[in-house]
């Protein structure tokens, strides 16, 4: 899953299944904080959680019994 260039050297692409962290705000919404392997600069936006993530992401809510882990 790709996020816009970054906003401090415009050089790469950043990939959101690389996030330093994440806070899953809904069953299929996060707060990704990144950070660019070009420049280092961090960057943190809401975005849709990656499809790669999202067996990850439910699992773990089963696991912690959070609200979208409810559902399951």
């Amino acid at each position: 899953m790709k996020l816009e260039k970054c906003p401090v050297c415009e050089k790469l692409t950043l990939d959101l299944t690389k996030y330093k962290s994440m806070m899953v705000v809904s069953a299929d919404k996060a707060l990704f904080h990144v950070v660019c392997p070009s420049c280092g600069n961090h960057s943190a936006s809401l975005f849709a959680i990656p499809v790669p993530l999202l067996e990850t992401v439910r699992s773990a809510a089963v696991d912690l019994g959070a609200g979208m882990g409810r559902d399951a």
